[in-house]
Formats: structure tokens, sequence, C-alpha cells
């Protein structure tokens, strides 16, 4: 294949024209995201791999994926970590919390004349 029409781009992160070879991840990573949007579990993912081999680039397919559903994504010493569980986990624990001070202060708090 000649060097000018070659749709490898050796070039970390770049956006390739095409992203082939990739089904099975971003179809697992659009489980992921569709089981924990409904409150269910599934297995974590790791991506390694070789340079060159396009981590980066299908890190950058599951963050438009996860904006796309309206996930925060945050990007972090050149990687990007999709902190979905993480974040849901926080925000359900905050809500928690404040449940229970709402309950406590309306049992303990002061009383309305």
């Amino acid at each position: 294949m000649r060097a000018l029409t070659n749709p490898y781009t050796p070039n970390a992160g770049a956006e390739p024209q095409a992203v082939v070879g990739r089904d099975d991840q971003l179809a697992w990573f659009d489980l992921l995201l569709a089981r924990i949007e409904r409150g269910r579990t599934e297995q974590s993912m790791i991506i390694t791999g070789l340079r060159g081999v396009g981590k980066t680039v299908l890190l950058g397919q599951f963050r438009t994926k996860a904006l796309e559903h309206d996930w925060v994504v945050v990007r972090h010493a050149g990687a990007m970590v999709l902190l979905v569980g993480v974040l849901l986990l926080c925000v359900l624990s905050l809500l928690a919390g404040l449940l229970l001070l709402r309950d406590w202060y309306c049992d303990h708090g002061p009383q309305r004349r």
C-alpha cells in the first residue's frame, strides 16, 4: 500500500479516517453504559496494547459514546478516564445522606408552631 493512501496514521491519538476492528469493544462499552444507566453492574474494561494499536483512539470513541449518554468524562494524565461508576456511587451516597439528614431533621429539628 502506498504511504499517501494508507489509512493508518502512526501518531499518538490522531483521529483515523475510520475505526476498524473495534466493533466488539465498542459494543461492550455500549452494553456497559446501558447496564449502568439501569442501575446494573457489568465487568470493568482494561485497555492495553502495544504502541500504535489504537488505545487512545478507542478511548476517544468511548468518550464520544459516554458524552452522547450525558455522562461526565474526565481527562487525566494524558489518558481519558471514565468516572461513570465512581461518580454514580458518589451521587447516590450523597443523596442517601441528604435523605437521612432530612429525616433526622424532620424528627428532631425545630418544631413548627
